[in-house]
């Protein structure tokens, strides 16, 4: 599966920096923590003489959801204990909100994960988990102490605001006020950075001109000012942003990874996605997830798009 991956990965102008996956793909340990984990456990239950096959509500990725199926999600490991099921999530980055403090603390978005769990499971499987946990990749696994009631309403209150925000979308759409429906986003640095669609949200596009960098994703749009081709097929391009500040990003490769700078010209509109440093220095850099389109007007909006196509 990971050669057919990395096969595909060879093959796409977008993805190609990402291959090999194992260099590239952020959670890549996490995942061969997960297969590691599982292996044992088939191995275990072969020598026992049991199923290989862990039950429904025990293993890896065990699937979840609320009684009325609004909300669901996948359990990264379930197994049993003396006390019952034991709720643990693996975690590649830093778990603790201060790691030199007496008490070890989970961070706050990690805790409201494991109790919304906890209590989807509870849905799910008619019992409630004995313990929450969440794994690092090195290091013990910290506990995560949770009441049911406080995960019940965890639950509840993420489908009433998901069927307020439904509610609210499917009433702009119905009158066709387009432009309306755009502005119910509220782009903020801790929802975008982790969000797939940037490059794609006209709310996202029209604070990324304006927005400070700081606590926000690496990524930029502005006005073409400055072009410089170097050596081995790179250019240094220089954006204007619309609060006043200017940022080169250096060496993109200009030569089949990003279509969008063939014939680009200063004066056009530029967008650039992941790119390595901070937007408010001139050191800014290419990075495996950098991407880059130019902007293009859409008929009938003052919303720009992105695309890659060549304008020549």
């Amino acid at each position: 599966m990971a050669v057919k991956t990395d096969s595909i990965l060879a093959g796409s102008w977008l993805e190609r920096s990402l291959h090999p996956l194992s260099r590239s793909a952020s959670l890549y340990e996490v995942v061969r923590l997960r297969v590691f984990q599982q292996a044992a456990m088939i191995h275990r239950n072969t020598k026992t003489g049991g199923s290989s096959l862990p039950r429904p509500q025990f293993g890896f990725e065990v699937k979840v959801c609320s009684r009325d199926g609004l909300i669901s999600g996948r359990v990264d490991w379930v197994y049993p204990s003396r006390e019952g099921p034991v709720i643990a999530d693996f975690k590649s980055g830093h778990v603790l909100e201060d790691p030199s403090a007496t008490t070890l603390r989970v961070k706050p978005g990690h805790q409201v994960q494991l109790r919304m769990y906890a209590a989807l499971y509870a849905s799910t499987y008619g019992q409630w988990p004995a313990r929450l946990q969440v794994v690092p990749l090195a290091g013990k696994r910290v506990p995560v102490e949770f009441h049911r009631p406080a995960c019940e309403a965890l639950v509840t209150e993420a489908a009433r605001a998901l069927t307020s925000l439904n509610t609210e979308v499917k009433r702009f759409l119905a009158s066709g006020d387009f432009e309306a429906a755009q502005r119910l986003a509220n782009p903020h640095h801790t929802i975008c950075r982790v969000c797939l669609y940037r490059p794609g949200c006209p709310a996202y596009l029209r604070s990324l001109a304006r927005q400070p960098t700081d606590h926000w994703p690496n990524d930029l749009l502005g006005t073409v000012t400055h072009i410089l081709p170097i050596r081995r097929e790179r250019v240094n391009v220089t954006l204007a942003r619309d609060n006043g500040t200017s940022t080169t990003v250096r060496a993109l490769s200009s030569s089949g990874r990003h279509p969008a700078l063939s014939g680009l010209k200063t004066g056009e509109q530029l967008s650039i996605f992941n790119f390595v440093g901070r937007g408010t220095k001139s050191d800014a850099t290419e990075g495996p997830l950098t991407t880059v389109y130019r902007m293009t007007q859409c008929e009938g909006s003052q919303t720009q798009s992105p695309t890659n196509e060549s304008h020549d």
